[in-house]
């Protein structure tokens, strides 16, 4: 090898260290190619014990050619499980976060305890199975409301779309070779879609998924509705931070994939029974602010199992439900009921871990259904204990979600509250009750059926989150109406007026 071969070796090393710049060369082309493949050869062999993520994308970003490129991919994306990694290489945590917050709990010190630090391992359901490919998913649930800057966080849904998802990938394959659209199966029937899975040997497996399948679309998709979107909870025209979620995650391999998000609610109340001398009037209860910060900070395991899931009684519990939680570790028929009366639709039972013994038991996950105020409030602290949801969300969540995945809390205790931040005075031009009753009335007799979807009574409060929403929606139609013209002159433009608040 050349003098000026080696030369250039020796400054290559140095600019992968400490960043210097190679200077020209008058070398001819030969030489050049030479010195530019043992560069990139040097540089790849001394990254491939490397633990520095940033120095291994530089060299897929400037390299990507080599023909070491994709194991070069492999090795970054498993360093990613390790916080150590992560720090080393300067990487911005809370930048990563934003975009797959999966890597809460091996990347944030969750447990307010200051005992554990969870590591990639530990993300797998311990109860089911190794080779259960429902082992891999676990829950993370981010319950601050405000940012860094103690500004409201906002929440914004992201869906799961399984069909970018393992489980019916089999099937959707088979249906695109034989071009049908799995949109369209209401056009066939099921002795027509039988007698085409017929056709594979793999029937049997395919004819399961596509009864699966179809369980899905009947009791899952066909509840779905626009993903909630806003800044703000909307409370008795009081405007309150927002931004609790429960983030849906799945292990592939060394990578962990976010699968979607939705809004949810979590502790912000406590009650106490209200003593009284008769003993046959029933129980009344006193209700105030309890947040699970400070010496309730314990209140909440930063690990929990889901020990169980229930059903509700909006839908027949039937054979395919059941098929469907049988390779989910396994589910219940049964409903939950609060108090014996009001109904916890799909109740996912959150178990503590063991480890942590002062942690508040029978919490639960389940859709928000004891009033109208938790529905608009999704996303702010406000409930007893249990993480509230949306219908959809909840019933999506209990079909997602195997016994036994792993469900972790994350909060911090100074960005965790229910602050006020505002308020919709200015924003709706209703006035009192009987105002906001003209705009009601008008929408249940103009959008009947988006009334209904909404839940929009003809009667009620004329500050919440619902009339808000349909203020939002119908607007200008309403003002430009007979019954809209008095209100013309109150009305004022606002930023919020795009966001989807149920």
């Amino acid at each position: 090898m050349s003098t000026k071969v080696v030369y250039f070796l020796l400054l290559a090393m140095l600019s992968t260290i400490f960043g210097y710049v190679l200077p020209n060369s008058d070398l001819d082309s030969y030489e050049n190619n030479i010195i530019n493949i043992s560069i990139t050869d040097s540089i790849y062999k001394s990254l491939q014990n490397s633990k520095n993520i940033s120095n291994i994308s530089r060299f897929i970003l400037n390299n990507p050619d080599h023909d070491s490129i994709k194991k070069m991919i492999n090795i970054r994306r498993g360093l990613f499980n390790s916080l150590e990694n992560v720090v080393l290489s300067e990487i911005n945590i809370d930048s990563i976060l934003e975009v797959n917050p999966c890597y809460i709990p091996i990347y944030k010190n969750i447990d307010r305890t200051g005992r554990n630090v969870f590591k990639f391992s530990d993300l797998y359901s311990d109860s089911l199975s190794i080779d259960n490919p429902y082992r891999n998913r676990f829950l993370v649930a981010d319950l601050n409301t405000v940012d860094k800057n103690q500004i409201s966080r906002g929440v914004r849904e992201i869906f799961p779309n399984i069909y970018n998802g393992w489980e019916f990938e089999k099937l959707f394959n088979f249906f695109k070779k034989h071009k049908i659209n799995k949109n369209d199966l209401n056009l066939f029937s099921d002795v027509q879609i039988d007698s085409i899975l017929n056709t594979s040997s793999d029937y049997k497996s395919l004819i399961f998924d596509y009864q699966l399948y179809k369980n899905y679309l009947d009791k899952i998709k066909f509840y779905e509705t626009e993903p909630i979107n806003k800044f703000l909870s909307i409370n008795r025209g009081k405007k309150v931070v927002t931004g609790q979620n429960i983030c849906l995650c799945e292990i592939n391999n060394d990578t962990i994939n976010f699968v979607g998000k939705f809004v949810t609610s979590a502790r912000g109340k406590t009650r106490v029974e209200i003593i009284d001398s008769i003993e046959d009037n029933p129980i009344q209860w006193q209700y105030s602010k309890s947040m699970p910060i400070g010496k309730y900070k314990k209140y909440y395991a930063p690990l929990y199992h889901i020990a169980n899931r229930h059903w509700d009684t909006q839908r027949k519990y039937e054979i395919f439900d059941f098929k469907r939680d049988s390779i989910m570790g396994g589910g219940l028929s049964k409903v939950v009921y609060f108090d014996g009366k009001s109904q916890l639709p799909n109740f996912l039972t959150m178990e503590p871990d063991k480890n942590y013994p002062r942690a508040v038991r029978r919490n639960g996950i389940h859709e928000s259904s004891l009033s109208i105020v938790s529905k608009c409030m999704l996303g702010s602290p406000q409930s007893l204990g249990c993480l509230r949801m949306s219908d959809y969300s909840s019933k999506f969540l209990r079909w997602w979600t195997p016994r036994g995945a792993k469900l972790f809390v994350y909060y911090d205790e100074d960005r965790y509250h229910d602050e006020i931040s505002g308020n919709t005075v200015k924003e709706l031009p209703f006035r009192n009750i009987r105002e906001g009753n003209v705009f009601r009335r008008w929408v249940n007799v103009n959008h009947k059926d988006y009334a209904k979807k909404l839940d929009l009574d003809v009667d009620g409060a004329c500050d919440n989150c619902y009339i808000y929403q349909a203020w939002v929606k119908f607007k200008d139609e309403f003002l430009s109406s007979d019954s809209g013209k008095k209100f013309i002159n109150r009305v004022v433009v606002s930023n919020d007026l795009k966001e989807n608040h149920l």
